[in-house]
């Protein structure tokens, strides 16, 4: 992914690698939330492969670290020194939107689309029928995540 490059990341094994390393601290919470945006985003990054089961992505989606995080009162702001993204962090133009937000939002908002994906695969168990753009959902989910990944990289 060429546009990792202007964030200073050389590719997205990078990034994992980064989220890997920092996700050893002695925060119990941070340590969660950072693993499991890298095994979401690792997921996510298959969502477009030939005979990939988009079900089972979706299914193997993990949202328990962010729910131990808001159950803890976790400080969000401390991810990536508190800032807000900003038009240096987009990557990619459907981004955009996102310019502004904080950590917590960004979190908060990748929460409910998982669950929103999950519960339009238990309503909808045939989706190529169902009217549903799932590869577009699935597809903002990983440009969401990211984001908030190379947002925690400039941070660093």
């Amino acid at each position: 992914m060429a546009d990792l490059v202007g964030q200073g990341i050389g590719s997205l094994r990078d990034l994992l690698k980064f989220l890997t390393d920092r996700s050893r601290s002695a925060d119990v919470l941070k340590n969660g939330l950072l693993r499991e945006l890298r095994d979401n985003l690792q997921l996510l990054q298959h969502r477009n492969a030939a005979g990939a089961n988009r079900q089972a992505i979706i299914q193997s989606l993990k949202t328990d670290a962010i729910d131990a995080a808001f159950k803890g009162n976790f400080k969000f702001h401390t991810l990536s020194s508190g800032k807000k993204v900003g038009a240096q962090h987009i990557v990619a133009d459907r981004q955009n939107r996102y310019t502004g937000w904080d950590e917590k939002r960004l979190i908060t908002s990748m929460e409910g689309k998982i669950h929103e994906l999950r519960q339009l695969g238990n309503i909808f168990p045939d989706q190529e029928s169902a009217g549903i753009n799932i590869p577009a959902r699935l597809d903002n989910l990983y440009f969401q995540i990211l984001l908030l990944s190379t947002f925690i990289y400039s941070g660093k």
